[in-house]
C-alpha cells in the first residue's frame, strides 16, 4: 500500500453488507473527486468478485473465510469482535492513519479533515451517544445497573461508572502508532465485558474507554452519515444494484442521490401512553 490514509471495512457474510459496503465506498468517490490519489481503500471480504463489478480497480481486499470470521468471533461467539481482531491484524501490516468505517455509512463530504486530524493524534468515532446514566436508553439503564455490580475489570485497571460516555463505533479514526499499543487491551475488555454480560454493545464500549483515556473522541457526524437504524435501506439497496449492474461505477456515482439514505429515512412517530390507551379505547 503506498499511501498514508487507509479507509477500512468489513464486508462479508450476506449480500446486504456487500450491498452496503459498495454504497459507502461510492459515496466517498463521490464526495472526493481526488479519493483514488488521496486514501487507499481496503475491504476485508469473503467475496471480492462481487465487489468488483461495482467498485473502482485500485481498491483492495483482504479475503478472509468463513473458518477465520469464526475463530475471530472468540467463545463465546462475539460478531463485533471481528472488527477489533481485523484492525489488530490491519495496524501490523500498514503505517499511517487509518479510518474504519461499518458498511452502513455514507460519507457527506470528503475525508481529509478527519485524516488531519489522526495526524495529529485524534481519536475519532462516529457519535457521542450520552452518559450511561441516562435514563432515557433502555440499554444504557441495563448497563448502569451491571456496571454497578462489577466496578472494576482487566484485574483492576479498568472501571467504567454512570458517568462514562458512551460513543458509537460504527467510525473508527486512530493512526497506526496511538493504536498499536492500546489494541490488545481493546480486545482483552471487549473479551471480558461479553463474556460477563453479552450485550452487542461491549466492544463499542471497550474502544470508547482507551479513546477517551486523555480526551473524549472527536465525532463526524459532519463527514459521515451512519444509518444503522435504517434496515429498511438494504431493500433498495439490493434492487439498486441489480438495476445497474454492469455499469461502470463512474455511471453509478450520480445515481447514487436517488437512493440517498439520508432523505429518504423517515423517524417514527413517538404517541403518548395515553394517546395509546385512547386509540385503544376507540376515542
Amino acid at each position: 500500500m503506498n499511501t498514508q490514509n487507509l479507509i477500512l471495512y468489513q464486508a462479508h457474510g450476506h449480500p446486504d453488507f456487500l450491498h452496503e459496503a459498495i454504497y459507502s465506498v461510492l459515496s466517498l468517490y463521490n464526495s472526493e473527486k481526488n479519493a483514488a490519489s488521496l486514501f487507499q481503500v481496503l475491504i476485508y471480504t469473503d467475496n471480492p468478485a462481487y465487489l468488483q463489478f461495482f467498485l473502482p480497480p485500485e481498491v483492495q481486499y483482504r479475503v478472509i473465510t468463513s473458518q477465520e470470521v469464526n475463530e475471530w468471533k472468540g467463545n463465546p461467539p462475539f460478531i463485533h469482535r471481528v472488527k477489533i481482531k481485523m484492525i489488530q491484524e490491519a495496524i501490523q501490516q500498514f503505517e499511517g492513519n487509518i479510518l474504519y468505517l461499518d458498511t452502513d455509512t455514507v460519507f457527506r463530504k470528503s475525508p481529509s479533515g478527519l485524516f488531519e486530524k489522526i495526524s495529529h493524534g485524534k481519536f475519532l468515532m462516529h457519535e457521542n451517544e450520552g452518559a450511561l446514566s441516562q435514563k432515557s436508553n433502555p440499554l444504557f439503564v441495563k448497563l448502569s445497573r451491571f456496571f454497578r455490580k462489577n466496578l472494576s475489570f482487566l484485574g483492576g485497571k479498568v472501571g467504567i461508572s454512570g458517568d462514562f460516555m458512551m460513543f458509537n463505533a460504527g467510525l473508527l479514526g486512530f493512526s497506526t502508532q496511538t493504536l498499536r499499543p492500546l489494541i490488545a487491551e481493546v480486545l482483552s475488555l471487549s473479551d471480558e465485558l461479553y463474556a460477563s454480560y453479552p450485550k452487542h454493545v461491549m466492544e463499542q464500549i471497550a474502544f470508547t474507554w482507551y479513546f477517551s483515556q486523555k480526551s473524549l473522541p472527536e465525532t463526524t457526524q459532519k463527514e459521515v452519515y451512519h444509518y444503522w437504524f435504517y434496515k429498511e435501506f438494504r431493500g433498495k439497496l439490493a434492487v439498486f444494484f441489480e438495476e445497474n449492474r454492469g455499469k461502470n461505477y463512474q455511471k453509478i456515482i450520480p445515481l447514487l442521490s436517488a437512493i440517498d439514505p439520508e432523505k429518504l429515512y423517515t423517524p417514527p412517530v413517538k404517541t403518548s401512553f395515553i394517546h395509546k390507551i385512547k386509540t385503544v379505547l376507540g376515542f
